[in-house]
């Protein structure tokens, strides 16, 4: 996050880690993001605070693949979604 009120000297507020991301939009001070398969909804605050807003579990499909590189090839044998989202891989 930055502070762009003096767009000649734009100051760094604070810089925000988020799991599985992929794609923002921020409207009206809300920035919206993926985190794997949830939707996430934060407040910036002019302080540089982000406070979650709201969070929508499993909005997005599942999909084991999407934490792996395209350019990798890589199958899972099995997998099971009820203990969560593949974030890793370990290549044997």
């Amino acid at each position: 996050m930055f502070d762009n009120s003096n767009s000649q000297l734009p100051v760094a507020k604070g810089f925000l880690t988020v799991p599985g991301n992929v794609d923002i939009a921020i409207n009206s001070g809300i920035l919206y993001l993926d985190s794997y398969v949830d939707l996430i909804a934060v407040e910036l605050t002019p302080d540089g605070k982000c406070i979650e807003h709201k969070r929508l579990k499993n909005y997005f499909p599942y999909n084991a693949y999407q934490a792996i590189p395209e350019s990798l090839y890589v199958y899972f044998y099995s997998y099971d979604e009820s203990k969560g989202v593949v974030v890793g891989y370990e290549s044997k």
